[in-house]
């Protein structure tokens, strides 16, 4: 998703209109892949304000395969993020960590998608409200079949505590 600038970078007031539809397969996390079932697609605008900054806003929209965090299933997660960047060519006194850096004419926006996606991966996901998870002795699904583990696996160690309020009704 190379986009050429040239014409606008300094051109104080000019715009570029943008629509993008890019497939990325997946997105790494550390040792999580994250996989994107849809193709990215952005609707935006690029524009000049002063002449150096240039300012990309406009909607990001995508298809995110993401585990349920009780059972583990697979979840489609739609996402879609309102994009507000700001590059410029050198470090200003208005520079800090959100401001993107421009080397040429040319702006690479897929490092920009990936992170705004990573940064608006939702903090729970859940393959349905009522998801009752795994269970902790055998790991069954427990949305598809109740298993007959003892759950009240009691470490040994603790077991005195149990015998603490007994006789106190």
């Amino acid at each position: 998703m190379i986009l050429n600038v040239s014409k606008i970078i300094n051109v104080p007031g000019a715009s570029m209109e943008l629509s993008f539809n890019k497939k990325i397969d997946f997105i790494e996390l550390g040792k999580d892949k994250i996989s994107l079932i849809e193709p990215v697609e952005f609707v935006g605008e690029i524009s000049c304000t002063d002449g150096k900054e240039l300012f990309l806003t406009g909607k990001l929209s995508t298809v995110l395969e993401l585990p349920c965090n009780r059972c583990l299933v697979a979840v489609t997660t739609p996402i879609s993020i309102t994009i507000n960047q700001r590059f410029t060519p050198d470090r200003t006194d208005n520079y800090n960590e959100d401001t993107n850096l421009i080397e040429g004419t040319e702006i690479d926006l897929k490092p920009v998608f990936i992170k705004e996606i990573i940064l608006n991966i939702p903090m729970k996901t859940l393959c349905n409200a009522h998801c009752k998870g795994l269970c902790s002795v055998c790991g069954q699904n427990l949305n598809k079949e109740i298993c007959d583990c003892n759950e009240e696996l009691l470490d040994e160690r603790f077991a005195i505590l149990k015998t603490l309020f007994n006789g106190s009704k």
